[in-house]
């Protein structure tokens, strides 16, 4: 959350988040928080939970810059694998190498794992696993 300093509102609401998030930490109640900052306790859980998104989406774009990073330098490596005479060859190891780098390139985006389905019923979850096709690889 950006705070715009022209604003004292802001600059305010962005105080008592930092307080709030101190307190929390310290293991305060909500309602201890809000009684502290002199706020209503679903204004205390708000500052909380906007802190706690700020954190979430500086992680994901952190998360999202190192998966792209990762991508690159896998397709550098399949790249060089795949034009080596090796490979070209069809010897066993280069090809293994281009499977397992193609691997890694499916686990980075998490193409192989299991899926969850909610069923109709709400109390019963039920895990889907899809296993690829080698044939459609």
């Amino acid at each position: 959350m950006r705070v715009n300093a022209t604003h004292p509102e802001q600059v305010q609401a962005a105080e008592n988040r930092r307080e709030a998030i101190r307190l929390r930490k310290a293991g305060r109640s909500y309602r201890s928080i809000a009684a502290r900052l002199g706020v209503s306790v679903s204004t205390a859980y708000g500052y909380i939970v906007d802190a706690l998104n700020d954190i979430t989406d500086e992680t994901r774009h952190e998360a999202d810059l190192l998966r792209t990073l990762e991508h690159e330098r896998l397709n550098h490596a399949l790249s060089k694998l795949t034009a080596s005479e090796a490979f070209m060859a069809g010897e066993p190891a280069a090809i293994g190498a281009a499977v397992r780098i193609s691997e890694s390139v499916r686990r980075l985006y998490g193409l192989d794992q299991a899926t969850r389905r909610e069923q109709a019923d709400p109390g019963r979850v039920v895990f889907k696993v899809t296993v690829p096709d080698p044939a459609n690889d």
